[in-house]
């Protein structure tokens, strides 16, 4: 298997570094030469990068995370050339030092990445509208660009994911395969449409004549052969999702049969060409079977690869809290190995699932103290849609979807709800809260956070709740813009992470 590998850019345009695909369970090195953070990468990074994935990691890494830091001007002695640091003791601090953010995505605990678009062509998914979508708006990218462009460091990690149930998948699947169809059908007819007007543009006359012909043919047409338009859509948009496919996949490497969907298309196309030699079929025929065998090969292929690699999986809610767990400790001990944020200004974010997996890390002691650190060691929490109570999700529908992996044990439940956990909590070192709904969210996540910080409240903690409107559940992470004007939602965050 190839090494996981990490990279570093620097975009002084945008006043920021980018450090991607960190493995955070691995320590880091004892001894660090540090320069600058430009070198940070050739220097430091690759003793703890360059390693194979653990048994136990996903598809896309799910043990690693992206670092976006500031370019700051750090003391010239904490970047000399010389300097070594040698144990923890001996951690490089400036005063210039900004926070840092540490953000977990959402999915329902059971989706997602920290590069959401590469989760949707991958072992774990493959719908090219969402490819797309998600690309556009650099999901969650565009949250970690956002904090560094002003100032604030920001870590946004990837966890391991856990196992839907089997209908979900399927009708995930099926899902995919309509909204990917529906969306190269569109995209071909627009090409179409687009060489026929560049043709009117260049050759007005013959383009009259071709234009004539075409009339004339659908004219002529029957119902029975204006049906043939049906498999040549579906034959191009395969061809196009193979070639999709193919260009991306490095993402569906990990999965147990990534040869498999390579080779769907040259086998379709082999026995469809046995099938013809046999049958000797009509045109209308062979149109039929030939989108028929090209899309049964390739889709068959896609849902193998994804559901044999999905359950192979037997990852619990306590193993995702560990991993952020995990990447706060390597983010501290990284930050006072380098000085390039302050770890006395540790602040967690999360949105919807992400804010539960947060929130259970700073209620539940266990967690922590795993990792030697303290409830102390993180000053705030930004919990985006999140959900606070397990129980707001009782919904028949919603309980088999996204519940289903925690059992039937109410008890359990109330284990993992942060909102349980709140009351048993007998520490006075708790970070200040900043719970954030949306003007069109669900009514149910709506009334979890109203009562998650009247809770908050009623046992003396500091919790703000702010509303953003013009916003949806989905819609909060794509209020991080990716340009340089700022949004509603990024100045509360901005206010509440600086005013820590």
């Amino acid at each position: 298997m190839k090494p996981t590998t990490c990279t570093s850019r620097s975009d002084m345009s945008e006043n920021f570094t980018v450090l991607q695909n960190i493995d955070y369970h691995k320590p880091l090195p004892r001894y660090m030469h540090i320069k600058d953070v430009s070198l940070i990468n050739n220097h430091v990074l690759h003793n703890f990068t360059e390693n194979k994935r653990s048994k136990s990691s996903d598809g896309l890494a799910k043990d690693q995370l992206d670092l976006y830091l500031p370019n700051m001007k750090v003391k010239q002695s904490a970047l000399s050339s010389s300097t070594v640091i040698k144990s923890s003791d001996n951690n490089v601090k400036s005063s210039d030092a900004p926070p840092l953010v540490v953000f977990v995505h959402g999915g329902g605990w059971r989706r997602g990445d920290r590069q959401q678009w590469k989760y949707c062509l991958s072992s774990y998914d493959t719908n090219l509208m969402l490819f797309i979508l998600f690309r556009f708006h650099n999901l969650y990218q565009n949250i970690g660009k956002s904090f560094a462009r002003n100032g604030i460091a920001c870590a946004v990690i990837s966890y391991p994911l856990l196992q839907p149930a089997l209908w979900v998948t399927l009708f995930e699947l099926f899902t995919s395969f309509c909204m990917s169809t529906l969306l190269l059908t569109i995209l071909l007819t627009l090409v179409m449409l687009f060489f026929q007007l560049l043709l009117t543009w260049c050759l007005p006359l013959t383009n009259i004549y071709i234009i004539n012909q075409i009339y004339i043919f659908i004219i002529q047409m029957n119902s029975l052969q204006r049906l043939h338009i049906l498999p040549i859509c579906l034959m191009l948009s395969q061809l196009a999702m193979y070639c999709f496919i193919s260009l991306n996949i490095s993402n569906y490497r990990n999965g147990p049969h990534p040869n498999g969907i390579l080779l769907s298309v040259p086998t379709a196309l082999s026995t469809f060409l046995i099938y013809f030699y046999i049958t000797q079929p009509t045109f209308g025929t062979s149109l039929w079977m030939l989108s028929v065998i090209l899309t049964g090969f390739l889709q068959t292929s896609i849902a193998i690869n994804q559901m044999m690699f999905v359950y192979k999986s037997d990852n619990r809610c306590e193993d995702q809290v560990k991993s952020v767990a995990k990447s706060v400790q390597w983010l501290k001990s990284f930050g006072q190995k380098t000085g390039q944020f302050d770890t006395d200004k540790i602040v967690l974010s999360g949105h919807s699932a992400g804010a539960h997996l947060i929130n259970l890390l700073v209620w539940d002691d266990i967690y922590l103290k795993d990792i030697q650190l303290d409830r102390s060691d993180i000053k705030g929490i930004i919990s985006l849609s999140g959900v606070h109570n397990l129980h707001s999700l009782s919904f028949p529908l919603i309980r088999q979807i996204y519940l289903a992996p925690f059992g039937k044990d109410i008890k359990a439940l109330e284990k993992l709800s942060p909102a349980t956990l709140v009351s048993n909590c007998k520490s006075e070192k708790v970070p200040q809260f900043m719970i954030v709904s949306a003007e069109h969210d669900y009514d149910f996540f709506k009334k979890d956070a109203t009562d998650y910080v009247e809770k908050l409240k009623t046992f003396g903690h500091v919790a703000k709740y702010e509303i953003i409107p013009n916003s949806t559940h989905l819609s909060l992470p794509w209020a991080f813009a990716s340009d340089k004007r700022t949004t509603t939602l990024e100045e509360i965050c901005f206010c509440f992470v600086k005013g820590l």
